[in-house]
C-alpha cells in the first residue's frame, strides 16, 4: 500500500542523512529541498509514490533525490 511504502520511503531517506557527513551536500540541497525538512522528504516521496501510480509495471522505490533534477521556472 501507498502507506506503507510511503513510510518506508521516509525510513530510507532518514537512515541515508543519519549515515552520511555533516554538511554533505547531496542530501542538504537536494533538487526538491533539503532533506532534512520534512516537506522536503515528503515532496519526494509523492514524487515517488505519482510514479509508482503512473507506471505500475515498474517499481520506482529505490529512487532518490539525486536522481531528479530541478528545472528553472518560468519568468513572468
Amino acid at each position: 500500500t501507498d502507506k506503507k511504502l510511503s513510510r518506508s520511503l521516509e525510513q530510507d531517506v532518514l537512515n541515508d542523512l543519519a549515515h552520511s557527513p555533516p554538511g554533505c551536500e547531496p542530501l542538504s540541497a537536494s533538487p526538491v529541498g533539503p532533506l532534512s525538512e520534512s516537506a522536503s522528504r515528503r515532496t519526494l516521496i509523492y514524487l515517488i509514490l505519482t510514479l509508482n501510480h503512473m507506471y505500475p509495471d515498474y517499481d520506482f522505490s529505490d529512487l532518490r533525490a539525486h536522481h531528479f533534477t530541478k528545472e528553472p521556472g518560468m519568468s513572468s
